[in-house]
C-alpha cells in the first residue's frame, strides 16, 4: 500500500483499465485523488482515454495526455486458428499466456527447443524492464524473435 500521507515527486499507476473492477476500482481510485505527487503517470488501455479526462477535468488539476504508439501495436493481428506446435513461431509473434509462471516456462521451452529468443512482459515487471522488452523485440536486429506477454 501506498502511503497517502507522504510526499512524492514522481508517481505511476499501472493497469488503469482495472478502475472499474470491483477488486481493485476503489485502489486505483484512491491513488488518483489520494497521491501528493508533482506528477503522475497512469498506463492502461487507450480505451480508458475519454475516462481518465472526464476524471482529471473533474479534479481541477493540470494534465495532460501521452498516447504510446507502440509499433508492435499497429502490426498486431490475432490467429484465426490456433498454434499447433511452437516449431511454427514466425518472427514477430507475441503469445498471451494467462500466468506469470507460464510465461516463463514457455519462454525456457520456446529458447531451448526451438531456438528463438523471447522477450517478456508481465505486469510485476517495472516499467523501464517493460519498455526494454517491447524495445528488444520491435529492435530486428536484437535477436528477440517472440514476445510473451499475460
Amino acid at each position: 500500500m501506498v502511503n497517502l500521507d507522504e510526499n512524492y515527486d514522481v508517481s505511476i499507476i499501472d493497469n488503469f483499465d482495472k478502475i472499474g473492477d470491483s477488486i481493485y476500482g476503489w485502489d486505483i481510485t484512491r491513488l488518483v485523488h489520494g497521491l501528493k505527487s508533482k506528477e503522475l503517470h497512469i498506463y492502461g488501455s487507450e480505451f480508458y482515454e475519454t475516462f481518465a479526462r472526464r476524471l482529471f477535468r473533474d479534479t481541477k488539476d493540470p494534465f495532460s495526455i501521452n498516447s504510446s504508439n507502440n509499433n508492435f501495436k499497429k502490426r498486431m493481428s490475432i490467429c484465426n486458428s490456433p498454434l499447433e506446435d511452437f516449431k511454427f513461431l514466425r518472427n514477430g509473434d507475441c503469445i498471451v499466456a494467462s500466468s506469470r509462471e507460464s510465461l516463463y516456462n514457455l519462454k525456457r521451452l520456446i529458447e531451448h527447443k526451438y531456438g528463438k529468443k523471447c522477450a517478456i512482459t508481465h505486469n510485476k515487471l517495472p516499467i523501464a524492464v517493460i519498455e526494454r522488452q517491447i524495445n528488444m523485440f520491435n529492435d530486428p536486429n536484437s535477436g528477440f524473435d517472440t514476445l510473451l506477454t499475460t
